[in-house]
């Protein structure tokens, strides 16, 4: 039996794929600070490295309404950063304020940072489309990938279970082609917190299994490449309102 999806349901994946195609906007190279021994924390970008001196140089921290928080030379601030695979801590001293031509923090990195691996392999963050078949087919849109598993975006009107035999079916475009995929999955479990943004979209973790070395290439590939535009923050920029010409000079 196929389920055809009912408008709603298609209506609010859409919106999501539109909104989950701005990887810049979710993207995870901020860094989370906290001034001294402050409870509240900030995310900010990271804007430069000056390998030779360990320093980064960073936005201001800012309140929700745009303010500037206040900060000194000389104060430490409480930073945390989470990659793709590893999290980061570490506490830096700010070296240099300056407010012009934007306000910007240069910090300087500690001797040593701690560092936590959360993952064995990278979690990139994607936008990409798929079918599950539970035997029912199923739109949904993949938001998250490694080669152990994805995180998928589905109408909250579909209910999985953790542990449940799933087929997962998408195609990755890369090098200018589509590459099938055909993927044998589990179900791990609903992934919370929700997007309050998207109230009727639902978000669950699936783990591959037995992969053959061909659909890990693929994986690995596509992986890779949405890792690559993720720190690519002037991609991403241009891309959101760019159109294809016959020649950009």
């Amino acid at each position: 039996m196929t389920t055809i999806i009912r408008s709603p349901q298609r209506s609010a994946l859409e919106a999501l794929a539109r909104d989950y195609a701005d990887i810049g906007a979710r993207s995870r190279m901020g860094l989370r600070v906290s001034p001294g021994e402050s409870k509240t924390s900030y995310t900010v970008a990271v804007i430069g490295l000056i390998r030779e001196r360990r320093q980064l140089v960073l936005r201001a921290p800012v309140n929700t309404d745009g303010s500037l928080i206040a900060i000194l030379k000389g104060q430490t601030l409480n930073c945390h950063w989470v990659n793709a695979s590893t999290a980061f801590h570490f506490r830096a001293s700010i070296v240099r304020i300056l407010f012009d031509p934007v306000p910007l923090v240069y910090v300087e990195l500690p001797p040593v940072v701690e560092r936590h691996t959360l993952r064995g392999v990278p979690r990139a963050l994607s936008n990409l489309r798929a079918m599950l078949k539970t035997p029912e087919d199923i739109e949904g849109v993949i938001v998250d990938i490694s080669t152990g598993g994805v995180r998928i975006a589905v109408h909250d009107s579909v209910k999985l279970i953790k542990g449940q035999d799933i087929l997962l079916l998408s195609r990755p475009t890369m090098l200018h082609r589509e590459f099938k995929l055909s993927l044998y999955c589990q179900v791990t479990g609903p992934v919370v917190p929700p997007d309050p943004k998207h109230p009727h979209i639902e978000f669950y973790g699936v783990n591959f299994d037995h992969l053959s070395d061909n659909e890990l290439l693929i994986l690995h590939s596509y992986v890779q490449e949405c890792l690559s535009l993720e720190t690519d923050s002037l991609t991403q920029v241009l891309l959101l309102n760019s159109k294809e010409v016959e020649n950009a000079e």
